[in-house]
């Protein structure tokens, strides 16, 4: 099957004079990973894809970087080798502090009985939401992990129990933490590549933001081998 290619936008911030995105998702360290944002989009993606990310800072987009997917792991499986990162969002023991925020308007008088939605209880074991992890009860594991749907989410909550409770987390439905291939990937960051510059460099027209103020993941394919040779020559500017 054909490789593709998309465009997604993170909320950014500075870090040591370079941007990136405010909960480290996606995570451009060695190598880079993908494992909170964009669900859907991680569901879908198949090995050989390549992912663009353009990072939005007081309404600039700057240009982050790129990666190709090298694998789609389980979080237990990224817990183990990237136990460090802030987009691993479970872990083996439970919070020191007590997560009780909540989403959606409708959310519960007592959240202290839903002891479902503060942990994964799977066939591998218990695991609970990560130390650092700030996503509210209702969009950790349900959305984030498992991908439930609104209707699947809402039996859960009235019955009082997890429907993907004793479940393999390892099952290749679950398996979205994204692994970029070592060999193929790029923080271009430091090139302070803006939209402006990249749509011009290559005859990139389409909205990165809808009227509604929301950034869609774009299919990037007729722009991918052109944005590849201009980042490149940007690179050899620079030196």
């Amino acid at each position: 099957m054909e490789s593709k290619s998309y465009l997604a936008v993170f909320i950014a911030e500075v870090d040591d004079l370079l941007i990136k995105d405010v909960g480290d998702d996606p995570c451009f360290a060695n190598p880079p990973t993908w494992g909170i944002c964009r669900p859907p989009t991680r569901r879908m993606l198949k090995v050989g894809d390549t992912m663009f990310f353009l990072g939005k800072r007081n309404n600039v987009y700057i240009l982050k970087g790129w990666f190709e997917v090298g694998e789609k792991i389980d979080y237990i499986s990224a817990l183990s080798r990237f136990p460090k990162r802030a987009n691993v969002i479970i872990g083996n023991q439970h919070r020191n502090k007590a997560n009780q925020s909540w989403r959606h308007i409708f959310a519960p008088e007592n959240t202290n009985e839903l002891r479902f939605l503060k942990e994964i209880d799977v066939k591998e074991g218990v695991y609970y939401q990560s130390q650092t992890d700030e996503h509210q009860l209702d969009n950790w594991k349900c959305r984030r992990i498992f991908h439930c749907n609104k209707n699947q989410f809402t039996n859960c909550l009235s019955n009082l129990y997890c429907q993907k409770s004793g479940v393999s987390i390892k099952e290749k439905t679950y398996s979205n933490y994204v692994v970029a291939n070592p060999e193929k990937w790029d923080d271009v960051a430091y090139l302070n590549i803006d939209l402006s510059e990249m749509s011009a460099a290559i005859g990139f027209n389409k909205p990165v933001r809808t009227p509604y103020n929301q950034h869609n993941v774009l299919h990037f394919d007729e722009y991918k081998t052109s944005l590849l040779e201009y980042i490149e020559k940007r690179k050899q500017n620079h030196c």
